[in-house]
């Protein structure tokens, strides 16, 4: 909940943001009382300190006149379908797509899918309405009338609008700017936007699935190219190597069996590449007969599929 000067953010600027649930508004007095809701399974005291310190900022910000955190609020309200399809979205603030980290917190918060955001910041303006120089802001002051003048500068040494400073500074800025940050030519239904969401979605995950392809194949290529200078420096070390599996064999132990099925592989893919394979089969056949009794070991070379 944020405690806003009603001449700074009125209820008219909120409303057209305002959801059933997730954003809404009243005013009582000088203020307008503006609140986020959302409904958080997984929601935790921990989580909502820290939700109320990134508070501080955005109310600064709606000040200020940087509309982004009702836009998010509304569009949270689009994505948990309170807005109807066919409702047009609000006016849309410049620089959707250039979160702070105030307003990264309040999409985080409200659990907002980034997919949705993304869809929303591509007619977003990319750049905020520029800030008025010294001299730009004379200009302006020397065009408005006397008696505007001079109301605002009693109204400012009798300090009984405190707000009046920032008031008078985004009137300006918007003045001199030309108003406010133009409109996207034509605005988009809720419907649309989800729409457009689901398309950044799918792209997303097929660019993602890509890479994932490419990272597997060029993985699978080193590891074809380790097994390959392996299996060279093994060559010619046959004799050896089926040496080494019958003294592994022979200690009985289960460790040692699984260092000899690893050999035995080493052996297979080497008779692969001579093609000897038949050789190869031969050999397993005879270490089968010589260790039938052995049930673990011909368990893992039958698992292995390296027995017939």
């Amino acid at each position: 909940m944020l405690r806003l000067p009603k001449n700074l953010l009125g209820a008219h600027t909120i409303e057209p943001y305002s959801t059933d649930q997730t954003v809404s508004c009243h005013e009582k007095d000088d203020y307008t009382i503006l609140s986020f809701a959302v409904e958080a399974e997984d929601y935790d005291e921990d989580e909502g300190s820290g939700w109320l310190a990134s508070l501080v900022p955005i109310r600064s910000e709606l000040m200020h006149g940087d509309l982004r955190a009702l836009y998010l609020g509304w569009l949270v309200g689009v994505q948990l379908g309170e807005v109807p399809g066919d409702d047009f979205e609000p006016p849309l603030p410049p620089q959707l797509g250039k979160l702070n980290g105030s307003l990264d917190r309040l999409a985080d918060f409200l659990g907002i899918d980034a997919d949705l955001i993304s869809a929303t910041a591509e007619h977003s303006a990319q750049e905020r309405v520029s800030v008025p120089s010294a001299e730009q802001i004379g200009e302006w002051v020397r065009g408005l009338p006397s008696a505007e003048k001079d109301a605002i500068i009693t109204r400012l040494i009798a300090g009984d609008a405190p707000h009046l400073s920032l008031q008078v500074r985004r009137r300006a800025t918007l003045e001199i700017n030309g108003g406010a940050a133009s409109e996207p030519k034509q605005r988009r239904t809720a419907g649309e936007i989800l729409a457009r969401a689901e398309a950044i979605a799918a792209e997303r995950k097929k660019k993602e699935a890509e890479q994932r392809a490419r990272e597997q194949a060029a993985r699978e290529r080193a590891e074809a190219e380790m097994r390959s200078k392996r299996l060279a420096s093994l060559a010619g070390k046959e004799n050896y190597l089926w040496s080494a599996v019958d003294k592994l064999i022979a200690t009985r132990q289960p460790r040692r069996y699984d260092e000899a099925l690893a050999i035995v592989w080493d052996l297979h893919d080497l008779a692969d590449l001579k093609g000897k394979g038949a050789d190869f089969k031969s050999r397993m056949r005879a270490l089968q007969r010589n260790h039938s009794a052995k049930i673990t070991l011909i368990e893992r070379f039958q698992k292995a599929k390296l027995l017939e």
